[in-house]
C-alpha cells in the first residue's frame, strides 16, 4: 500500500490494469482488504493466500457472472439482557455479460430494530478503474412497500456504477441486532458459479449448536471455548456449480447447498412450540367484541362443526389478506382484537382471529405453522421455526382425527384444505405450549377432477354446435374459484373463451353460465354453447376429428429433456377426463375401426376409447397423474409414457357417407 501510493497516479494505473489484465478477466479478484474509505476508492489490496488459484480460474462458458467469493460471519455477544449480535458479509463477484449486470443491483436486508453498519460498495474495470458507491446513492426503504401495515424488513438499496462486462463488483457492510441470536442459514450455492464461499460463527462456549448441512459434504473447523469464552465454528466450500433450474423442481430453497442451524435454546420441536405459545397466546385473547361477534355468528348452530364453519367462513370472507408470511412482519401475530377491527391481516393474524373466537364459545383452537409447498420440506431433524412460511388452524375435537382450516384461502371450502396445505409438515402448537411435528392430510388424486362432457352437431363442411359443460372438483376448483373471483364477467367471458379456443379452433361462444363461485361448495360448474367453423377437417371427401385434440394433456410438450437433474414435483395430484357425442350429418357415419386403448407408467395412466352411435359417434379421453413425485431415475419411463400419451392423442377418426 505504501508503494503505491509514493507512486504516480499513472505509473499506479499502469500496474493496476496489468494485474486486473489476469486478475479480473480471469474472474480471481479475492478479498480487498483496505481500512480507510479513501483507500477503498483508490487502491486494490492483495492478501488472500488463494489468489493464484483464482488468477488461473477458467470463467465459466454460459454464466452471466461468477462469484469470486462470498463470506458471512456472525458473532453473539453481551449477556441475554444487554447482548447483541453482529453480522458481517464480503462480496465480489465478477460481471461476464450483460445478463449479469444484475448483480450491481444490491439489496441489504434488515430488521426494524437492527442496523446497518459500514456498507462500502464499489465497482473496478477491467482497466482497473475504481468507482465506488456515494453515501447519498444508498437508499433506506421498505423491502416489502406491498405490505407495509405490517412489514418491519427494510432494506439498504444501491446500484453499484460503471458496470461493463468484465467488471468485478465488490461490496461489505455489517448488521447489528440488538439481541442475542444467529442468522439460521447460510446457502453456499448461487444461480452461478461459486468460487469460495464462507461460513463463520462465534458464539458463547457453553452454546449447545444444532446445524445440518445439505447438498455438500462438508463438516465445520471448530475451534471451541469453555462457557464465557467465544467458540468458533467455520464452514467453507469451494468451486461449487450453479444450480440447475428445470421446470417443476423442487423449491430452490431446498435445492441450494446450504448448512441450517436451530436458534439458540431450541433443541427440541417442544422448545419451538413453547417460544411461538408465548408470542401468540397473548394475542388469542377474546375481548367483548371478539366474544361478541362469535355469538352473533353462531346464533342457530347445533353442532361444533355448525360453528367452527359459521366462524372460519366469516374469517375468510370478512378479512382482507395481506400477505406478509412468518420472517417478514416477524413471528408474533397482532392481537385478536386489533385485527377484528382493521379487518385485515396476514395468515398468523387470520389464524389467531379465529382460534380467539372459537376460543370464546367453548371450541378449542390451535396454532399450526406450516412450511406449505412452495416452501418445500424441511429437515425436521432440525428444530426451528424457521422452516415455516405460513400458519393456520387445527382443531382437534372435531371430526374423526381432527379439523385443519386455513381461513386465509378465499378460494377453497370449509372441511377442505388448499393443494399447497396438504401432505406438508407442520408443527401444531398446542394450548399447554407443547407442540409436534406432524404431516397434514393430502386429498386423493381423484377427487381432483376436472370433467368435461360435449355434444357436438356437425354438418358436412366440418362446421359444429356444440353443448358443453366443464366441471372441476377439488384443488382444480379451488385454484379457478380464486382466478374467477378478481374478474368481472366481461373477463370472465373473455377467459372462458380463451379456454375454449386452446381445444378447439375458430370457435364463438354464444351463451355461458358458472355455478359454485362462492367457495360453499367443492365443485365449479361451467355450461356453455359455442360455434365452431374449423370443428373437424376435410380430406377427401371425408371429415377428421382427432377427439383427444379437444382436451389433450399439456404435459408432453413440458417435458423434452431426455434427462433430469432433480424430481419432478407436482403440485397435486389429479384425474382429467373428456366425453364427447357427436351428430354426424344425414347419411354419414364413422368409418374409423373403434379404438379401446391404453398407457400407463408409474405415475399416471392414459386411456383412449370411441365407437360409432346410431346418430354418429361415442368419444373419451382419460387422464390420470398420481401426484407423487418423479424421480430423475424414473424420468425416462416417465416421458416415455408421456411420448405415448402425445402420440394416442394425435389419432383420427375420420368420418364419411354411408
Amino acid at each position: 500500500m505504501t508503494r503505491g501510493r509514493a507512486d504516480s497516479e499513472a505509473a499506479r494505473r499502469r500496474r493496476t490494469a496489468r494485474l486486473l489484465g489476469a486478475a479480473v478477466s480471469s474472474a480471481a479478484l479475492l478479498f480487498l482488504a483496505c481500512a480507510r474509505g479513501g483507500e477503498w476508492a483508490r487502491t486494490i489490496g492483495w492478501r488472500d493466500p488463494e489468489l493464484l488459484r483464482l488468477l488461473q480460474h477458467e470463467e465459466p462458458g454460459d454464466a452471466e457472472a461468477v462469484v469470486l467469493a462470498d463470506e458471512g460471519k456472525v458473532e453473539v455477544s453481551g449477556e441475554w439482557q444487554m447482548g447483541f449480535t453482529l453480522f458481517e458479509r464480503h462480496r465480489i463477484v465478477k460481471i461476464l455479460n450483460r445478463r449479469g449486470e444484475r448483480f450491481a443491483n444490491v439489496a441489504v436486508p434488515y430488521g426494524a430494530d437492527s442496523r446497518v453498519e459500514l456498507l462500502q460498495a464499489r465497482c473496478i474495470s477491467p482497466q482497473g478503474e475504481i468507482s465506488v458507491v456515494e453515501p447519498k446513492k444508498v437508499y433506506d426503504v421498505n423491502l416489502y412497500p406491498s405490505f407495509v401495515f405490517y412489514s418491519d424488513q427494510r432494506a439498504k438499496l444501491f446500484a453499484v456504477p460503471g458496470i461493463e462486462p468484465g467488471s468485478v463488483v465488490e461490496y461489505r457492510y455489517r448488521v447489528r441486532t440488538p439481541t442475542r441470536s444467529f442468522g439460521h442459514s447460510w446457502v453456499f450455492q448461487e444461480d452461478v458459479p461459486v468460487l469460495r464461499s464462507r461460513f463463520t460463527l462465534l458464539a458463547p462456549g457453553e452454546w449447545e449448536l444444532i446445524y445440518r448441512v445439505h447438498g455438500l459434504a462438508l463438516e465445520p473447523h471448530v475451534t471451541r471455548a469453555p462457557a464465557g469464552f467465544k467458540a468458533t465454528y467455520v464452514w467453507e466450500a469451494k468451486d461449487i456449480p450453479p444450480l440447475s433450474r428445470e421446470l417443476s423442481m423442487p423449491p430452490p430453497r431446498e435445492c441450494f447447498a446450504r448448512v441450517e442451524l436451530s436458534p439458540a435454546g431450541m433443541k427440541t420441536w417442544n422448545d419451538v412450540a413453547t417460544w411461538y405459545h408465548g408470542l401468540a397466546a397473548p394475542q388469542m385473547k377474546a375481548t367483548k367484541q371478539v366474544s361478541r361477534l362469535a355469538s352473533t355468528l353462531i346464533a342457530g348452530c347445533e353442532t361444533e362443526m355448525d360453528k367452527l364453519k359459521a366462524l372460519a367462513t366469516w374469517v375468510r370472507d370478512n378479512v382482507r389478506y395481506l400477505a406478509v408470511e412468518i420472517g417478514i412482519g416477524g413471528f408474533q401475530p397482532h392481537a385478536a382484537q386489533e385485527v377484528l377491527a382493521n379487518r385485515y391481516g396476514d395468515c398468523k393474524d387470520m389464524a389467531t382471529l379465529l382460534c380467539a373466537m372459537a376460543a370464546s364459545v367453548g371450541i378449542e383452537a390451535d396454532q399450526v405453522l406450516v412450511s406449505t409447498w412452495q416452501n418445500g420440506v424441511p429437515d425436521t431433524s432440525l428444530p426451528s421455526p424457521f422452516h415455516f412460511n405460513h400458519a393456520m388452524v387445527f382443531v382437534p375435537a372435531i371430526g374423526d382425527s381432527g379439523l385443519w382450516v386455513d381461513p386465509t384461502d378465499k378460494g377453497t371450502p370449509f372441511g377442505s384444505l388448499p393443494w399447497y396445505d396438504q401432505g406438508v409438515f407442520v408443527l401444531h402448537v398446542k394450548g399447554d405450549g407443547t407442540g409436534s411435528v406432524r404431516r397434514t392430510p393430502r386429498r386423493p388424486a381423484s377427487e381432483n377432477q376436472t370433467v368435461e362432457r360435449w355434444h357436438a352437431r356437425i354438418d358436412e363442411q366440418g362446421s359444429a354446435e356444440v353443448d358443453g359443460e366443464t366441471v372441476l372438483r377439488g384443488a382444480p376448483a379451488y385454484e379457478l374459484r380464486k382466478e374467477l373471483a378478481a374478474l368481472n364477467t366481461a373477463e370472465r367471458t373473455r377467459w372462458l373463451e380463451s379456454h375454449l379456443a386452446r381445444r378447439c379452433p375458430a370457435i364463438t361462444l354464444k351463451s355461458w353460465h358458472v355455478a359454485g363461485l362462492e367457495p360453499d361448495t367443492d365443485s365449479l360448474r361451467f355450461s356453455y354453447s359455442f360455434s365452431s367453423s374449423a370443428f373437424a377437417m376435410r380430406s377427401a371427401g371425408q371429415l377428421v376429428v382427432r377427439p383427444a385434440q379437444f382436451c389433450r394433456l399439456d404435459l408432453p410438450e413440458l417435458f423434452r429433456s431426455p434427462t433430469r437433474v432433480h424430481p419432478i414435483r407436482f403440485r397435486f395430484g389429479m384425474v382429467q377426463e373428456f366425453l364427447l357425442s357427436a351428430d354426424t350429418p344425414s347419411g354419414w357415419k364413422m368409418l374409423s375401426p373403434p379404438v379401446s386403448d391404453s398407457t400407463t407408467c408409474a405415475h399416471g395412466a392414459a386411456k383412449w376409447q370411441w365407437f360409432p352411435t346410431s346418430s354418429g359417434l361415442f368419444a373419451s379421453a382419460r387422464y390420470s397423474l398420481s401426484g407423487e413425485e418423479v424421480s430423475p431415475t424414473e424420468y425416462p419411463a416417465f416421458r416415455t409414457f408421456l411420448n405415448n400419451v402425445e402420440l394416442g392423442d394425435l389419432r383420427e377418426v375420420r368420418l364419411g357417407r354411408d
